[in-house]
């Protein structure tokens, strides 16, 4: 399984984006890399992309680029 750091460059380099949203967990990523594992993975890793995401103020897609 991969750590949420290289999940989160995956993601830049595949133009995706995740973000917190008044608490909530926002994903855009390309159709493409739409897929059970990607969902899953999130997930599983809930708690700790919350952590990381707020701790950096990620609040809005344009934050996560």
């Amino acid at each position: 399984m991969k750590n949420i750091h290289i999940f989160f460059n995956e993601l830049r380099l595949n133009a995706g984006a995740i973000w917190l949203e008044n608490d909530v967990v926002k994903l855009s990523v390309p159709l493409k890399n739409q897929n059970e594992i990607t969902d899953n993975f999130i997930i599983n890793n809930k708690n700790q992309i919350t952590s990381i995401l707020h701790q950096n103020a990620i609040f809005s897609r344009e934050r996560f680029l």
